[in-house]
């Protein structure tokens, strides 16, 4: 390959013009058809484009790593019909792992024909799996107009519900405000259940005081199916870092669906606003049930409160 790669111009091209012209009959000549292909990395564009697009047309079992390879000359080049080309190789080549390089390939172009060409993939192709390699490379593409493209399509109903997750995925890796307020937002405007639970586990990963309130409104929105409420019940306990009252405080707008499983999250949190919480229940709850259900877990707390507490309610 070193000797092929220095000679002239003039004899690159007659071995290339070989392998372009190669109908697929056998395999014998491909170390010699790939070491002709390598010398065109010495050329300028205009003149070895044609070529790629040769080979990028061959169809026989035996050229694909030579088209594999032709993707990678194409990629290192500069020109107009790059990106066209590399389009044009994942519409048509019939090889998954041909066509899955074509994408990345596109992926590393950046430029705005390249987005123009992972938008058509992502929302045309007929292969899944192309689908989801231009999904990968418009969310590494750290561009607005990627980005925005990336949003539009999470909230797309015609879209898959694993593709819109998967999207819904990257934009959450974002630590940007934005973002974050984003998804909260895109919350209201998704009907699909499962999208919806996915996008608020996303959501519930941000340790802002923006998503406890947010979480809280989800939990006391009659509005709201039961069980995305119990979703963002569970979510809203499991936070360390947030206002200690802020489940205590639920409990009080929440309704008799949801108020037996605040009372036992009050108790798993074992904290002073927690326990004071169950205690007003046990004392004052206008439902018997919930009080019972109250004494319950404060008899399980070894706290001198949680003592003093029962003595009272049996010694009023």
């Amino acid at each position: 390959k070193g000797q092929l790669a220095q000679r002239g111009d003039a004899s690159a091209r007659q071995d290339v013009n070989k392998v372009a012209d190669k109908t697929g009959k056998g395999c014998e000549d491909m170390e010699m058809q790939t070491a002709a292909l390598n010398a065109l990395q010495q050329m300028d564009p205009e003149r070895v484009l044609p070529l790629l697009k040769k080979v990028l047309a061959r169809r026989d079992a035996c050229s694909k790593p030579l088209r594999k390879n032709a993707l990678f000359i194409l990629a290192q080049k500069s020109g107009v019909d790059r990106e066209k080309i590399l389009l044009d190789v994942v519409k048509t080549d019939p090889d998954a792992s041909v066509k899955q390089d074509a994408v990345f390939h596109l992926q590393q172009a950046k430029g705005d024909a390249a987005i123009d060409a992972l938008e058509y993939l992502l929302l045309n192709s007929d292969d899944r799996g192309v689908r989801q390699n231009a999904l990968f490379a418009l969310a590494q593409n750290r561009g607005d107009r990627a980005r925005r493209f990336l949003k539009t399509f999470a909230l797309s109903d015609d879209a898959p519900a694993a593709m819109r997750n998967d999207a819904i995925f990257h934009i959450a890796q974002s630590r940007d405000a934005d973002d974050a307020s984003w998804l909260r937002d895109a919350y209201a405007k998704i009907a699909d259940a499962k999208v919806r639970s996915n996008l608020m586990f996303h959501i519930a990963q941000n340790p802002s005081a923006e998503t406890t309130r947010w979480l809280a409104s989800v939990v006391n929105d009659p509005k709201e199916p039961v069980e995305q409420r119990k979703n963002a019940l569970f979510h809203l306990a499991q936070r360390k870092n947030g206002n200690p009252a802020e489940l205590p405080a639920v409990y009080d707008k929440a309704d008799a669906a949801l108020k037996k499983e605040i009372i036992f999250f009050l108790a798993q949190r074992r904290d002073d606003a927690s326990l004071d919480k169950l205690i007003q229940i046990a004392k004052r709850d206008a439902n018997p049930q919930f009080r019972k259900e109250a004494l319950f877990h404060i008899g399980q707390s070894k706290d001198p409160k949680a003592l003093k507490a029962l003595e009272e309610i049996v010694n009023p």
